[in-house]
This record gives C-alpha cells, structure tokens and sequence, in this order.
C-alpha cells in the first residue's frame, strides 16, 4: 500500500520510510545501472506504444521532481537525492 502511493502509511516506526526510500533507490545510481532499469521498464510496458508510454512515464517522472524531497529518510537523502533528481530530469529530456 505504501509503495502505490509513495506515502508513509505507518510512522510509528521508521521502517514504513526505509522502506519506500529502497523501493526509490534505483532512482538515485549511476547513470548506466540506471539506464538498464530504463530499458526493464520499458520491457514491463511494452504493450504500450511509445506515444502513450512516454507521455504516461513523464507525468510520473515530473511528479517525483514536484517532491520537496524524494527520500523519506536523511541517509537516503543524502547518498541519492541529487544523483536521482539527474537521472529523472535526463530521463524526461530524452522521451
């Protein structure tokens, strides 16, 4: 439940936020890993054509980049913000 949204569905505890921070970790490597799962994706939704993928992944990609901050927790935080916030403007330039 927490993942469809990317919101805290349980603060109790800091494991709800962890956990959403690895689920958008991929976001925040290196540039070639980051294209590989790129193309996995692409793969995932290969039903769709290109014009209705593209349009559909860059309103996706566009909201993370509305965020405040991606990552719920500070070591996330710091170690992927700036590389994922990179990896999601360059992914929306080239769709």
């Amino acid at each position: 439940m927490s993942t469809k949204a990317h919101e805290v569905q349980c603060s109790k505890t800091n494991d709800n936020a962890v956990l959403l921070d690895l689920d958008l970790s991929i976001l925040g490597t290196d540039w070639a890993t980051y294209n590989v799962y790129l193309k996995k994706i692409r793969q995932e939704y290969k039903n769709y054509p290109n014009i209705i993928y593209n349009s559909g992944r860059k309103k996706i990609l566009q909201q993370f980049l509305k965020r405040d901050r991606l990552y719920l927790t500070e070591q996330f935080k710091t170690q992927f913000e700036k590389q994922a916030r990179s990896n999601l403007t360059k992914e929306i330039e080239m769709l």
